[in-house]
Parts: C-alpha cells; structure tokens; sequence
C-alpha cells in the first residue's frame, strides 16, 4: 500500500549532479507510486542546528524547519503531494514521551497546517494531540 524511502538526502551525495539525481529520483518514485497506485513516503534528515541565536535579544530560539533545509527543495516541492515537517519542541510529557511540532508545508490539496502529536520513543510512534 505504500513505499518508504529513508535518508533521501543520501541520493546524490557529493556527486555534481546532485539535483538532477534527486529530481530523476522522486521522478521515477512518482512513475512508480501512480503505476502502483500507491502512496510513496520520502523521509529525510535535516542536518541544521536545532537553536539558533536571536542578536537582537541574545537569547536563544528554536528554529523550525522548512522547505528550504531540504537537499534538493525545489524538485522535492515539485513532486510532493505535501510535505511534512517535524520538529522536536523540546518538552517532554514523561520519561521517554515528548511532543513533536508537526507542519504540513507544500501542500497541494489544501492550506499549510500546524499542530503537535506525542511522540513515544519506545514504540516510535506518533499521537495526535486534542
């Protein structure tokens, strides 16, 4: 019912060209998913700083990823359906147990969307919260 892509951010890696080996990737997983009709999940790890610092303030502040932290944005935006970003909010319920920001970004069948969900480690899953 559905194909999962780990580490997307690997195609490519190092190589000139780079982008058109992501684009003729996602490319062909699109040809894939339509062929099988089937839902296609592209996950990737964005390396960037969790906290940056505000110079105005001096304070530190979470930042929230985006489109833009993606290798490879412009082509994965083409693509996507949507594209779903998580972001850890640095708040733990209990021991094991933290709340995730989710924001669905790129989305071609609606409005950008934010919410939170649990997040348990153990089990590595996700719940929506309210």
């Amino acid at each position: 019912d559905a194909i999962l892509f780990d580490h997307v951010q690997h195609i490519g890696a190092g190589s000139e060209g780079e982008v058109k080996a992501i684009s003729d990737f996602t490319k062909g997983l699109k040809e894939t998913a339509m062929a099988l009709n089937c839902a296609v999940i592209l996950a990737s790890q964005i390396n960037r700083p969790l906290k940056a610092i505000n110079y105005q303030t001096g304070k530190a502040v979470v930042q929230r990823p985006t489109i833009f932290d993606l290798k490879g944005c412009s082509t994965l935006e083409q693509e996507a359906a949507f594209i779903l970003l998580l972001h850890p909010s640095g708040e733990y319920v209990d021991a094991g147990v933290s709340i995730v920001e989710a924001y669905l970004d790129g989305n071609r069948f609606g409005p950008k969307v934010e919410g939170k969900m649990l997040f348990h480690e153990a089990t590595t899953t996700f719940k929506g919260l309210g």
